[in-house]
């Protein structure tokens, strides 16, 4: 007979030595959770520990290590607490910068609170927390030794010279090709940031492009200069930085990034993007892709996402010759299926 096991995710964050819990008043009574939930089928665990902190605490979280499971078996607690067997996974989490958690305009029904509670009064809050008593002296034995569970993301972005060796082959990807069909630029001088395995950069190359690419990962880069024909080799120079890194640009008629640009830490993509904007001649072109708030690798804090109307404003000075927006769950590199929210872009400067 099927025995379905209901998994919920939740958020350890502690600051202050107080710990984030989430108040409720309902038929039980008065009692508290960590922020946490049910993980949605097709959902990661990481995305839904962040989307249930977002939904009870409006707190927006880097979600860290493992640090604790539990288990309920309802045939082992005389069905104390319903007939559904349940597994759940507790994860530290950081807030974001500037972040302070607050009970939500439109809260569950039975949800009153959220509340700083000092650690040392945990035990104080009632029977119905999930961490009491048995979780709660293993969660004290866990961050007195410092022990983290590592946790395995399989949805998480590749190791980038795995993702190189997967796609060194692929043809140049259409966003590419769509682009140079629409473009008329003064020159052929393009700058590609983050050039990967290189099926882009080669394909400028073939087409007469002098062309610098930004690219950190040595791999990368030594699989291009491998495929790349003697005569073509002067038309083909690298910075060997990270965006985060960069000092200076040089000033081209095309911007090539393709899926790219959300690898710039948050912190840094302001400085990093007034380099790219000196970069452009007038006139010149830009072809690449943004992150929106809604992928899961930005929810998750794996990568930097910008609003439509952020993407926009970085294009104020620029003709839109094509936009398109995709907000939909489909495969990684890795074959894992994720949510995406992407905003793809080709501009053109204005002169």
């Amino acid at each position: 007979m099927a025995n379905p096991i209901r998994v919920s995710a939740s958020a350890l964050i502690i600051r202050d030595e107080k710990l984030l819990l989430i108040k409720f008043n309902d038929l039980s009574g008065v009692h508290y959770n960590l922020p946490g939930g049910g993980v949605d089928a097709g959902e990661s665990l990481v995305a839904a520990v962040a989307r249930e902190c977002r939904e009870e605490a409006c707190a927006e979280v880097d979600v860290r290590d493992l640090v604790l499971s539990w288990q309920y078996v309802p045939e082992l607690e005389d069905f104390k607490y319903g007939t559904t067997q349940k597994l759940g996974l507790i994860f530290k989490a950081d807030l974001k910068p500037g972040c302070e958690p607050r009970l939500p305009e439109n809260p569950d029904k039975a949800q009153v609170g959220v509340e700083w509670v000092p650690l040392k009064e945990i035990s104080e809050k009632g029977t119905d927390f999930p961490l009491l008593p048995q979780i709660q002296s293993a969660l004290e034995t866990t961050l007195s030794e410092n022990k983290n569970i590592h946790f395995l993301e399989r949805s998480s972005p590749m190791e980038w010279s795995e993702y190189f060796k997967k796609f060194k082959d692929r043809p140049p990807r259409p966003l590419l090709l769509n682009s140079l069909k629409s473009m008329k630029p003064k020159e052929k001088t393009a700058l590609e940031l983050g050039s990967g395995p290189g099926r882009d950069a080669l394909h400028l190359l073939q087409e007469g492009w002098k062309l610098t690419v930004v690219e950190p990962e040595t791999s990368g880069i030594e699989m291009i200069q491998k495929e790349l024909p003697p005569h073509q080799a002067e038309n083909f120079s690298v910075i060997a930085s990270t965006f985060e890194d960069l000092k200076e640009l040089p000033q081209v008629d095309f911007i090539y990034a393709s899926f790219s640009l959300p690898f710039c830490k948050p912190e840094a993509f302001p400085k990093f993007w007034s380099l790219v904007e000196k970069s452009f001649k007038p006139e010149a072109y830009f072809a690449g892709n943004f992150f929106g708030p809604q992928d899961e690798w930005v929810q998750r804090g794996n990568t930097t996402g910008h609003s439509e109307e952020q993407v926009r404003e970085l294009f104020k000075d620029f003709n839109i010759l094509s936009w398109h927006e995709m907000n939909e769950r489909g495969p990684t590199a890795a074959g894992i299926v994720k949510h995406w929210h992407v905003f793809t872009v080709l501009a053109q400067k204005k002169s």
